[in-house]
């Protein structure tokens, strides 16, 4: 249901971005689309942790929802709106996704085996286990960088790794020191940032105010209306 939603979002997104080109509104109905399209499921997540929901059935469905809205656009921005050949570009990523899955694979042989180790650390001064996935964090952000893919690509794939790993081993005090780390030191760290580098001055006028208006307006019916059409079966109004 995520992946359908998000496809028909990108149709909506597409033919609204273009409708906003012809009018002579946006420059590119591409970029426009393409950002109409995306779910900032990081700040979903904290939302639904503190209000108890995130792992109901509504939680269950968003967190799927958003995942696809994340994940996708990285993949679109990759592919369709790179600067490079998009052949070379999609034979990059395939080299990534493929070394994604080695380290996954290897992850969860290695996580049977050495769990009581990592087990014994979680309140020893070493705490290994965390260390170890904040440089499986590291180094696949610092390989996409490389790669010339999206940041956010490499640490969405080793979230992946992380959660495959701990598949049957999940403990409440591990995951409650990820969420330490991520939630006090990386995802301030990304909006300090991310806030640095934002034009302000660019929303002085009433017309970008006006502009603003307007893109709230249709990111709610970009991916909202694929979620009034998929999801009343299984969800309540």
């Amino acid at each position: 249901l995520g992946a359908w939603g998000w496809l028909l979002s990108v149709g909506l997104a597409y033919g609204l971005g273009g409708l906003l080109a012809a009018a002579g509104i946006v420059v590119s109905f591409l970029y426009t689309g393409s950002a109409m399209a995306t779910t900032a499921i990081g700040t979903l997540i904290p939302i639904l942790r503190d209000n108890d929901a995130l792992k109901s059935r509504f939680g269950t469905y968003l967190l799927a929802a958003g995942g696809a809205g994340e994940f996708g656009p990285i993949l679109l921005v990759t592919l369709v709106l790179s600067t490079e050949n998009p052949l070379h570009e999609s034979l990059i990523l395939l080299a990534f996704v493929g070394l994604a899955l080695m380290l996954a694979l290897s992850s969860m042989r290695w996580a049977w085996r050495g769990w009581p180790m990592l087990e014994r650390t979680f309140e020893a001064s070493s705490q290994l286990a965390v260390r170890l996935t904040v440089v499986l964090v590291f180094g696949l952000v610092f390989l996409a960088s490389k790669l010339g893919l999206d940041l956010l690509l490499g640490g969405f794939v080793a979230g992946m790794i992380v959660r495959l790993a701990l598949q049957g081993h999940e403990l409440q005090i591990f995951e409650s020191k990820l969420t330490a780390v991520g939630f006090g030191f990386f995802v301030p760290f990304f909006f300090v940032v991310s806030g640095i580098e934002f034009d302000l001055a660019a929303l002085g006028s009433a017309g970008a105010i006006a502009k603003l208006a307007m893109f709230l307006v249709l990111f709610l019916i970009v991916r909202g209306t694929p979620a009034l059409l998929l999801y009343r079966g299984v969800l309540g109004a």
